[in-house]
């Protein structure tokens, strides 16, 4: 029956579940479990308003120190029980107080990734900030390959020029993330003269729109760019991972994002295998929720860990009954987990 049910996930869909080891099997249980991984988010505002993003725009937090001791404390309490990344609803450079944080982050030894939009990452800020350059990975959001749609998608008319000297100047390759939309899916080619002009990449990752606003309903005509393209970048060398539903497509299976209905989430959500923390100190396990002032995102804070720690917060946590529109808060990942843990509990 397990086996039967497991049928339902894709090859790479269950390497991403078994990669959270027995912090799934709590997941799946309701215990608790020190998080598999923790993803600090410092920024405190953002200089685009992406169409996809569910953000509040207005939003943005006010400068100030304690800030910067939220994450430090984080960082030094962890002792290596999890992984650490950095990412963002907010851009995590407009943080006064990022290379410190990436500071700290190296002196405990963790091979930390950044996830950001690369606007602020220009030569003069690289100088004035070395540890930032020396985190494991960077990834930078790539929002179009043209001026023209990258200003329609960020509403930032200086971004695509900005973004592309800072990553031409770049002394080490960093990885890029392109999510594909109805309306650029077809240019996936031209990806490949834009790295070529910025000197090359360590990795290209594409992805579906996870907020499934926008998605790609031709999946034939979709397969058929996904192939062309896959042969085009392995001629140049170019090391590209895919989505999971686009692994799937290119392996002759019909399918499109896993999505979770209402009924396959749970008051305790998931924090033993992923939690996002704001520079406040409040923890979330859904990271569309982790956007400052997002009209009812506040409902789910699972606990704070200002002057305290991580353990405290979730030992003693918020459940939260699921409502309708709670999935508005859900990445890729979050709705995979969510229908796994279903599936087992109702094998």
């Amino acid at each position: 029956m397990v086996k039967s049910m497991l049928e339902n996930f894709s090859t790479e869909q269950l390497e991403t579940i078994n990669s959270f080891g027995s912090h799934m099997d709590s997941a799946v249980k309701g215990e608790y479990r020190y998080p598999h991984t923790i993803v600090l988010l410092p920024g405190i505002s953002c200089m685009y308003k992406c169409t996809f993003c569910g953000r509040n725009y207005d939003a943005a937090f006010k400068n100030d120190e304690k800030y910067y001791h939220v994450f430090k404390d984080i960082i030094y309490q962890n002792k290596g029980r999890a992984t650490i990344n950095i990412g963002g609803g907010l851009e995590p450079l407009t943080s006064p107080y990022f290379d410190l944080i990436c500071r700290d982050l190296l002196d405990v030894g963790m091979k930390s990734r950044l996830i950001t939009n690369g606007y602020m990452m220009t030569p003069k800020y690289l100088k004035k900030n070395p540890y930032v350059e020396q985190l494991d990975t960077i990834r930078i959001s790539l929002y179009g390959v043209d001026e023209k749609e990258y200003t329609t998608t960020t509403r930032n008319p200086k971004g695509f020029d900005m973004v592309k000297n800072n990553l031409t100047s770049m002394k080490r390759k960093v990885k890029l993330n392109w999510v594909l939309l109805p309306s650029n899916y077809y240019k996936l080619p031209l990806i490949l003269d834009y790295i070529n002009d910025i000197g090359g990449v360590e990795e290209l990752s594409l992805r579906e729109d996870w907020s499934a606003q926008y998605p790609i309903e031709d999946r034939k005509k979709f397969t058929d760019v996904l192939h062309k393209f896959s042969d085009l970048a392995n001629k140049q060398g170019v090391n590209v991972h895919y989505g999971y539903s686009m692994y799937d497509l290119m392996n002759g299976r019909e399918t499109k994002l896993t999505r979770c209905k209402l009924k396959h989430l749970d008051s305790k959500q998931s924090p033993q295998t992923k939690v996002y923390i704001d520079p406040k100190g409040d923890i979330y396990c859904y990271t569309g929720a982790a956007f400052l002032d997002r009209p009812g995102s506040d409902r789910h804070i699972l606990g704070n860990c200002y002057q305290s720690t991580i353990d405290d917060a979730l030992k003693n946590m918020k459940e939260i009954e699921p409502q309708e529109g709670d999935l508005k808060y859900m990445d890729a990942l979050s709705h995979l987990i969510e229908t796994y843990k279903w599936s087992i509990r109702n094998v």
